[in-house]
């Protein structure tokens, strides 16, 4: 019911929370008739504090937990009540469980293993598997509880670190104790940082770590136990993290920050931000889940009602058919120019997302992938259509008083015309491999290689590869202490996404500094400005490439990797603005066809969350290839947009468009005029 499920915490609802108490963390007063419709159980870790703003979830399910509502806001309206219960349970410290260095040294050496390991294990880990048993505990006996009392209620659970761990244990719990019923209600479960983790794990994997990684208890006492298949577990992992992915070898290690211990590291990449992004995309993936849909409205016995009517039926049916004959001529016209009618499923991601935004709800995240038209070429930023189509979304959806930063700004642009925003010292190695529009500075070792670059705003999140072999990035704010940001992890091919959040600044300019410090390649791939716009608003990331093809989208060694870097913003509308360089090369319709349908393969990652919705934008026709050309390659735009249940904006009939003298690129009238269309077209979508 909206927002209405933290409001409905009253005071009795948050002594509850701050006093552990195992029974009620939903709204006080709740009757037995007033169940709700779902239910967000949330298990926090060691390190998170037990506060009301956090209503005793932690900081990562509490996250989550206002993700979904979100999702299932804009969704379902205030179709579905949603509520939240905080597992009450006292998490013993991890420090507990994790080893000393010496600790470390013992277990890593197969001499002194065994007996190093009876001495953990009668030790820390009984302490700590104590600590866990007893949150199983608590939350079977509270789930168990509130399905008594509401047994058409849904149940989603989400667990950080020892919190993953006592999600893990309950699933395990219920399944032994014969509480199908109770299972079937379960929708899904989102373990992050699962300590309780097994290699190859049966549950969906999302994050950096490899599938072999281990939880820390597994690690340290082997043959723990899987999930099962169902019901349906999202195991979110980032490499190296202290609980997930755990090594005694490796921990014993030098980390590859100078400064910094493997395990620090470790604990690092635990404690830090990164699950965010993967937590909203489950919060997604969880809310399109049929399992949380609304029951049909009882609206069945009117059916009955209607069936004296089927007298009348035949006699409207003659006049039916005629008035549909005579609307189809205009919708045979117009299919590619007029934009589709509101309530397709087509845009139905972008359209949730938008009224999320304009409520300030959440953010319309819209990434644009493209060539040198995108880029914007000769006609610099601001007066490109990727920044007035921003602004134009903006004065539509914007939520009062958020002014939103800039957006996504490249480590350099491949076109002719745009000044690079950052400047480089060193010597820049400017590759096409990774990040948006694959434009990134594989920034070398040694000393004196930097990027710095100035904003306005009050926050900023910095996007890298990473892989086994990459570095550290050392940030620095208006000249203060460098912050060291850690990019190895994964496997030798770096792997794409990855991104560090700047603490909250004070609005204004401030100047960012990124230089490697580690000895090793940084993959640095750009910064995103935030204005005020870090929970919600509209905001856009720019992924054009020069000279670029679909072809080379679809087929360039690291396109796989270009899609991880989209699917990390988490967009709700992905556009695809390309042909131009295709149809002068050459290719045939059929081509086009297979690169266009590869490009927005790579773009789409289930595996990383759901779907966006998609734009495909035919631009107006260059004027140095054959008409006929070009038309066929709308005529295939089109097609593939309707095979796939993609949109698709036909700008070919935009009367006088402002094209510069090379036939191929717009002048910045033509930019206006492509931002004004799409604008109009995603308006009426």
């Amino acid at each position: 019911m909206g927002l209405a499920r933290r409001s409905a915490l009253t005071a009795v609802g948050v002594v509850a929370l701050l006093t552990s108490s195992a029974v009620v963390t939903l709204a006080a007063g709740s009757a037995a008739d007033d169940c709700p419709d779902v239910v967000v159980v949330g298990a926090r870790g060691s390190t998170d504090p037990v506060t009301t703003t956090n209503r005793g979830m932690g900081t990562n399910a509490d996250y989550f937990a206002d993700s979904l509502e979100r999702e299932l806001t804009a969704r379902y309206g205030g179709a579905l009540v949603v509520q939240s219960l905080a597992v009450a349970h006292s998490p013993t410290s991890i420090g507990v469980l994790t080893p000393s260095r010496s600790e470390l040294s013992a277990l890593a050496d197969p001499a002194r293993r065994d007996a190093a390991m009876e001495r953990y294990r009668t030790g820390n880990l009984a302490t700590y598997t104590r600590s866990v048993d007893q949150g199983v505990v608590s939350a079977v006996e509270q789930m168990s509880a509130l399905h008594a009392r509401c047994a058409g209620a849904s149940f989603v659970l989400a667990g950080y670190s020892q919190g993953a761990m006592v999600l893990h244990g309950a699933l395990a719990r219920l399944t032994d104790d014969g509480r199908a019923g109770l299972l079937a209600r379960v929708a899904a479960t989102v373990l992050v940082a699962d300590g309780d983790r097994v290699a190859q794990t049966a549950a969906t994997r999302r994050g950096t770590a490899p599938a072999a990684a281990q939880g820390v208890r597994t690690a340290l006492l082997p043959g723990g136990r899987d999930v099962a298949a169902a019901p349906p577990v999202l195991d979110l992992c980032l490499a190296r993290d202290l609980a997930c992915d755990f090594d005694p070898v490796r921990l014993l290690q030098r980390g590859v920050s100078p400064s910094l211990s493997a395990l620090k590291e470790a604990s690092r990449i635990h404690t830090g931000t990164g699950y965010r992004s993967l937590l909203l995309q489950a919060a997604r993936e969880i809310a399109a889940s049929p399992a949380l849909a609304p029951a049909p409205a009882t609206t069945a016995p009117t059916t009955t009602t209607p069936a004296p009517t089927t007298t009348t039926a035949p006699t409207t049916t003659a006049p039916t058919t005629t008035a549909s004959t005579t609307t189809t001529a205009p919708t045979t016209t117009a299919p590619t120019t007029t934009p589709p009618p509101a309530g397709t499923a087509a845009l139905a991601a972008y359209r949730a997302a938008r009224a999320d935004s304009a409520a300030g709800r959440g953010p319309l995240d819209v990434v644009v992938v493209g060539d040198s038209v995108t880029e914007g070429r000769d006609v610099g930023k601001g007066n490109r259509w990727v920044d007035q189509l921003l602004h134009l979304l903006r004065d539509r959806y914007q939520p009062a008083g958020v002014p939103g930063g800039e957006g996504y700004v490249p480590a350099y642009y491949a076109a002719g015309g745009m000044a690079d925003r950052f400047t480089f010292g060193g010597t820049p190695t400017l590759g096409s491999q990774y990040g948006f529009g694959m434009r990134a500075n594989h920034m070398p070792s040694g000393a004196g290689n930097s990027m710095t670059t100035t904003f306005t705003g009050t926050s900023f999140e910095l996007h890298y590869a990473g892989s086994r072999n990459t570095g550290t990035i050392t940030v620095s704010v208006d000249g203060g202490p460098g912050t060291p940001v850690l990019t190895t992890g994964g496997d030798y091919t770096p792997s794409d996404g990855g991104s560090w959040t700047s603490p909250p600044l004070p609005r204004g300019t401030h100047t960012v500094t990124l230089t490697n410090t580690s000895g090793r390649t940084v993959l640095v791939e750009g910064i995103s400005v935030y204005d005020g716009d870090e929970a919600a608003g509209v905001r856009l990331w720019e992924a054009g490439h020069s000279g670029w093809q679909a072809e080379d989208y679809a087929h360039r060694p690291t396109a796989p990797q270009h899609g991880q870097a989209v699917a990390a913003a988490a967009p709700h509308l992905v556009v695809v603005a390309l042909g131009y360089n295709d149809v002068v090369a050459g290719f045939s319709a059929a081509q086009f066809r297979e690169y266009l349908t590869a490009t927005i393969g790579h773009l789409l990652r289930p595996d990383a969350g759901p779907d966006p919705s998609v734009l495909v934008v035919g631009y107006p026709p260059r004027t140095d290839v054959p008409a006929a050309a070009w038309e066929a390659y709308l005529e295939t735009m089109a097609g593939v947009a309707a095979e796939q249940g993609y949109a698709f904006a036909d700008l070919s009939a935009i009367s006088d468009f402002g094209m510069s003298g090379d036939g191929v690129h717009p002048t910045a009238v033509g930019h206006a005029q492509i931002a004004a269309a799409l604008d109009r077209f995603l308006a009426a979508g």
